[in-house]
């Protein structure tokens, strides 16, 4: 039967206590590093897509006005040509 001196267990004990809590102190504030790093690349990310959104639904609100002003100087193009040639038409 083997008996270990009390101090020397309870030195030991100890000891390893100390480890295993420093090594899990710095695993979880590594972790936790880790996690706040991800966290601010999902919101940078987040916030760089949005911008992207917005820009992009900007541009299509531009474009979209300028189709509509195009599509409104062709008509009145238009009406002013057949106002036009309906002149010329009666004095032929």
């Amino acid at each position: 039967m083997i008996h270990l001196n009390e101090k020397n267990y309870s030195d030991i004990y100890r000891l390893e206590k100390q480890q295993y809590n420093l090594g899990g102190r710095v695993f979880m504030s590594l972790l936790s590093l880790s996690l706040k790093l991800g966290y601010f690349n999902v919101n940078i990310s987040i916030n760089r897509d949005e911008a992207k959104r917005k820009e992009k639904a900007a541009n299509a609100l531009r474009h979209e006005l300028l189709v509509q002003e195009a599509i409104e100087r062709r008509a009145k193009a238009q009406a002013d040509y057949h106002y036009i040639n309906s002149f010329i038409q009666l004095y032929k």
